[in-house]
């Protein structure tokens, strides 16, 4: 797997955690990375948790950080060469995963776009005496969408809205 490829994108990135308002999404540093799969690949006492079956866990997902709100895992395609960024809905019994990004380095210029638009909103309490107009809403979307023309965008619409 393409493990130590991703450990040098994540070292040469500049950012690691952004906040807005009641979310936080947080990519985990190198030394937390093999903690970080447990629950997902394998379980506390090293029993693989990947299943080969629709809905299950597959071996080529990496988890790399997590959006605190909900509790959702944030993980990269190990075999797509420049790491497919997922997130999906934790505790439903299956995973549906959801491409938020077409790469690693596309999914660090949505961090770095949604840090610029935070500041002043990073709390909720800041957010709520700053809250997004809809036309700076509206341009937030359009700068999104641009980075991922051929995805959804719900996952961030939601990060903006929360």
């Amino acid at each position: 797997m393409n493990i130590d490829k991703y450990k040098r994108l994540l070292k040469s990135n500049s950012i690691n955690e952004i906040s807005l308002g009641y979310t936080t999404i947080r990519l985990f540093p190198e030394s937390e990375l093999n903690k970080a799969q447990i629950g997902y690949s394998f379980d506390s006492n090293g029993n693989s948790l990947i299943e080969n079956r629709e809905g299950g866990w597959k071996e080529v997902w990496f988890i790399i950080g997590e959006e605190d709100l909900c509790g959702d895992p944030i993980f990269i395609d190990v075999e797509s060469d420049d790491f497919a960024v997922f997130t999906a809905m934790h505790g439903e019994g299956n995973w549906n995963p959801e491409k938020i990004a077409e790469t690693f380095n596309g999914f660090i210029k949505l961090l770095e776009l949604l840090s610029k638009v935070s500041k002043d909103r990073n709390t909720p309490i800041l957010l709520e005496n700053n809250p997004f107009s809809s036309k700076e809403r509206e341009a937030i979307l359009v700068e999104i969408k641009k980075n991922i023309p051929n995805l959804s965008t719900k996952f961030w619409e939601n990060l903006i809205e929360a």
